[in-house]
């Protein structure tokens, strides 16, 4: 700064704060300016840059506001075909993963007993010197797990892998895309999410998929429900939502019709069927009456709970309400017979000819990148060996990003223990999680916002897509981008390491990749400014029906029904997913569209179902399935089947950070790990409960629209008055909320 300037400001500073000694006291402020100012960074303006959203797989294009250097504000990018424009919470709520309190600023080694997240900050050099070193004492004997990834993250970890351990990175998603993908296969004939076209369509009939809340693309899934309902003039589309809990997307349905789980391929069957009998197939069909004939609906109505009349008129209108989508999803990927499942409510489609044309389903569609689009779904089979090789001592490394298996993976699995059969873990988790509280090394990536990347949407709409992710801010901290830390450890550890991790720099490999797309000098640029590439729209050729209609077998349950005669219904939070935004505050309180629960969790059951039970709203309880027990408080909710009891993903970590850490149940820690038929996948949605009524349980926090203490709110309440003033319910200083008994 000149002296001449730096004189002005200081005479502007000082007259500044003779007028304010005039008036009332004005609270102290410290002004910060840059030493070194950038040149294109005028203090007080905004700049917007766009990038990718990863708080989620969808990858929703973003235009992040930035003031004076710092993100203030994500918005949608109207140029992405996925969102246009728009964006949801969990969007919303990524500043929070950057400019969270709890993150790891530098790397760190354990210093006291793994699982108490007891760690000291050493450099970059001696972090990577160990990385490298244990990788090299273990050979082949080593392992990483990922959530599955595609784009050039995706491509370095899968290299890095196969040349370190032989083998591709061991990945898993609790949303059953792996489960999905293979009834998909079995009968559209392709393993890729689809595009469903509902903005196109006339009728869809959903199974499970909470399309509007937590599954697959909500964003997209929103955008397409506007046009379904109101984007054609003198048409308004009928969506009728079948699961066994009424979820956002079965509350904004026309109709909701609850089945007991594991129930639903068997009414899709049913339909299917009708479909026939009524004359409403396509041609060709016909013979497949005779294997039918078990599904017919006055045969399964009672198991059901759902009368043939209703079934016949489901039906009809989606027979004679084209262009017709059926969608699976959900829960129903979670259940033993999920494949075939699946498959059933796809042929639906095929039955009323819907495969590949506008408002039926249509294959997504796939980029010039081949390598990266062939990056397969989570395989849950997988990580049941390497917990079993850990528990033989056969692992030497694991090294873990971006998923946290000690809290997602049922107790009953034994991968909390296995971990203590493996010499050496590494963590590359911006957070110290449930996992990473077990790891001996902590080398923290960048946050998406401060990071370099290619996405692929996952589904890629009707149009070949490619998102571009760049850092839209200096890093906050001393962290390095995970594809960085592999390439430098993978490029040191020998000549066939090193050509098969050629690149200088992750940046480098980027922009390469970019480059592969256009020849154009100035693409580059152009793809960074714009935050996506997209190709000549497709009309979703390759799918193609596959063979006849499958059998439904009958769902197999943990627990006898004589001893644990409920459905558990565990389900993917709207706010937290399964759990991956409990860190984030404005997660934490958002209200549940549909219970207005925050910073807590409960179990939800059926009035009728309480009435007998002696329950009552608040009550505390004791879940138990035949691996274990958790305690909660009922919430009486007339949108859940009388069968069922429900509790939602996302709270009960033991570690995580300040807003996570020792908040409700996880309802995982006593799910039976049974396997999804035909896969291995995790049927986490495949056990039976009881229900005992207890003394205490953790408080359940909810919005309510009382506001005044003399009108007699149960335990676990938590008035607008209490927040403004901070009373919270979890921390003893609020008079209602930690335990039965107490009450305003």
């Amino acid at each position: 700064m000149k002296r001449r300037d730096f004189l002005k400001l200081g005479s502007l500073t000082a007259s500044t704060a003779v007028l304010g000694a005039c008036a009332k006291p004005q609270p102290r402020e410290t002004y910060v300016t840059y030493v070194e100012q950038p040149e294109d960074i005028i203090p007080g303006v905004s700049d917007w840059y766009a990038t990718t959203c990863t708080m989620c797989a969808a990858n929703c294009g973003l235009m992040a506001r930035v003031v004076d250097a710092r993100v203030v504000k994500l918005e949608g990018n109207p140029r992405h075909p996925v969102n246009q424009g728009k964006i949801c919470a969990l969007g919303q709520s990524g500043l929070q993963v950057l400019y969270n309190p709890d993150r790891v600023r530098q790397p760190m080694k354990r210093k006291g007993d793994r699982g108490k997240g007891d760690f000291e900050p050493i450099s970059w050099d001696e972090a990577l010197s160990t990385l490298a070193t244990r990788l090299q004492e273990s050979a082949a004997a080593s392992a990483f797990m990922a959530m599955p990834l595609n784009g050039t993250l995706g491509l370095v970890i899968d290299r890095f892998s196969r040349v370190v351990s032989g083998r591709g990175p061991v990945t898993f998603d609790i949303q059953g895309r792996e489960t999905l993908a293979a009834g998909l296969k079995a009968s559209l004939g392709g393993d890729r999410v689809p595009y469903y076209d509902l903005s196109n369509a006339r009728y869809v009939l959903n199974f499970g998929a909470d399309l509007f809340g937590s599954w697959v693309s909500p964003v997209n899934f929103g955008l397409q429900f506007g046009e379904f309902r109101q984007g054609r003039e003198g048409m308004r589309g009928k969506l009728v939502h079948v699961e066994s809990r009424m979820s956002i997307t079965g509350a904004a349905a026309d109709d909701w019709v609850p089945v007991p789980p594991g129930h639903e391929g068997i009414l899709a069957l049913a339909i299917a069927q009708s479909l026939i009998t009524q004359g409403l197939a396509v041609t060709g069909y016909e013979a497949s009456l005779a294997a039918l004939e078990p599904y017919a609906p006055e045969r399964v109505a009672e198991r059901l709970g759902v009368s043939a009349e209703r079934i016949q008129k489901l039906a009809r209108e989606f027979g004679t309400r084209k262009p017709a989508l059926a969608i699976a999803g959900g829960s129903m990927a979670a259940q033993t017979n999920g494949v075939s499942a699946i498959a059933a409510v796809h042929a639906l489609n095929q039955l009323v000819g819907s495969v590949g044309i506008p408002g039926g389903v249509l294959a997504s569609a796939v980029t010039p990148l081949r390598e990266m689009n062939a990056l397969p779904p989570g395989r849950f089979r997988e990580v049941r060996e390497l917990t079993s090789r850990m528990q033989q001592g056969r692992i030497q490394a694991l090294l873990v990003h971006e998923i946290d298996p000690v809290y997602l993976l049922p107790e009953a699995m034994g991968f909390r223990e296995a971990l203590s059969q493996v010499p050496f873990i590494a963590s590359f988790s911006p957070f110290i999680d449930d996992t990473a509280a077990y790891a001996d090394l902590i080398l923290p990536d960048h946050t998406f916002l401060e990071s370099w990347g290619l996405l692929l949407p996952d589904p890629n709409v009707q149009v070949p897509a490619a998102s571009s992710l760049q850092p839209v801010m200096a890093p906050l901290h001393d962290t390095r981008p995970v594809a960085d830390v592999l390439l430098s450890i993978g490029q040191s550890l020998g000549s066939v390491e090193a050509r098969t991790l050629p690149w200088p720099s992750y940046t480098a490999l980027v922009k390469t990749t970019w480059e592969t797309l256009s020849p154009e000098p100035n693409f580059w640029t152009q793809v960074r400014q714009q935050g996506v590439w997209t190709g000549k729209q497709t009309q979703g050729a390759g799918l193609r029906p596959v063979g006849g209609l499958p059998a439904v077998p009958e769902a197999i349950f943990a627990g006898d029904a004589t001893d644990f005669p409920y459905y558990f219904y565990p389900y993917v939070s709207m706010t937290l997913r399964e759990g991956r935004a409990a860190n984030l505050p404005w997660q934490q309180e958002l209200p549940d569209t549909m219970i207005t629960g925050v910073w807590s969790s409960w179990i939800e059951i059926n009035p009728r179902t309480a009435a007998e039970l002696g329950l009552g709203d608040r009550d505390a309880v004791e879940l138990t399935s035949p691996r274990g027990t958790i305690r909660g408080r009922v919430y009486l909710n007339p949108g859940i089947h009388p069968q069922v009891l429900a509790m939602p993903m996302g709270q009960g970590h033991q570690a995580y950070g300040r807003y996570a850490a020792g908040r409700g149940a996880n309802p995982l820690d006593i799910v039976e790990p049974l396997e999804v038929a035909g896969t291995g996948a995790l049927a986490w949605a495949a056990t039976r409960v009881r229900l005992a009524k207890v003394a205490e349980a953790p408080s359940f926090t909810r919005i309510d629209k009382r506001t005044r203490p003399e009108e007699g709110h149960a335990p676990g309440f938590v008035s607008m008055r209490d927040l403004i003033d901070q009373r919270w319910p979890w921390d003893g200083s609020h008079q209602g909320g930690t335990g039965a008994g107490n009450s305003h």
